[in-house]
This record gives structure tokens, C-alpha cells and sequence, in this order.
């Protein structure tokens, strides 16, 4: 990596670890290596999945 990209990745792993201890997202990874595309892709609809499923079994709508 140049300089010049140095401050942005430190940037986005500030913003990475935010929303990771704070606010508990799960990280799936730095997507720039586009060879394992599908596999992430897969990894991020089950959490979604997964996710939804904890929301509505904790939510009531009634």
C-alpha cells in the first residue's frame, strides 16, 4: 500500500472496530480480494438471515 493509502485504512479500521465493540456488528471481512466474491456473498445472507430470524423471535408486533 502507498502513503497516500495509509490514513484511509487506519481510518476504516477505526470504523471497522466502532462498529464491531460498540455497537456489535459482526466483521465479514475485507472484500477488496474479489476471488472469494460467492463465498462472502453467502456469508453475509445467512447472517442476515440470521439476524432477521433473532429480531422477530425477540419483537412483538401485535
Amino acid at each position: 500500500m502507498s502513503a497516500f493509502g495509509q490514513p484511509e485504512r487506519a481510518t476504516q479500521n477505526r470504523v471497522i472496530a466502532l462498529f464491531r465493540e460498540e455497537l456489535g456488528y459482526r466483521y465479514l471481512g475485507d472484500w477488496t480480494d474479489q476471488n472469494r466474491l460467492d463465498e462472502r456473498l453467502d456469508e453475509t445472507r445467512a447472517a442476515i438471515v440470521q439476524s432477521h430470524a433473532v429480531f422477530t423471535k425477540t419483537c412483538s408486533f401485535s
